[in-house]
């Protein structure tokens, strides 16, 4: 049998409104994190745990990657506390920036440091 090496993968969803951010969250049975981003046309992020083999999220305008010990945040990126409990930084992609297809979310690759 093919054996499928699980990962833990942060599927970050951006809302315009809380009330959308609230229905997600309500969707999930509250097993989600709530992110005030602090950017006027998506102010809330929804951050799920996902565990699966090759997770891709499409149209992403966030990452949620583990904070590396003893990472600093920019001033626009948020950290946040993931469900299991690890410790979350939250940053809105560049402009024109795409992640489509990758599941290698750490800082560097997406270029969000």
């Amino acid at each position: 049998p093919q054996q499928v090496t699980l990962e833990t993968y942060w599927a970050a969803f951006h809302h315009a409104s809380r009330a959308a951010a609230d229905a997600h969250m309500a969707s999930r049975n509250d097993d989600a994190t709530l992110v005030a981003t602090g950017h006027g046309d998506y102010p809330w992020v929804v951050i799920e745990r996902w565990v699966c083999g090759s997770c891709v999220q499409e149209q992403r305008l966030f990452v949620a990657v583990p904070r590396p010990n003893g990472y600093t945040p920019a001033p626009d990126e948020r950290l946040a506390m993931g469900t299991d409990g690890t410790a979350l930084v939250v940053r809105r992609l560049p402009a024109g920036l795409t992640t489509q297809g990758k599941t290698d979310d750490t800082l560097d690759t997406y270029g969000v440091r």
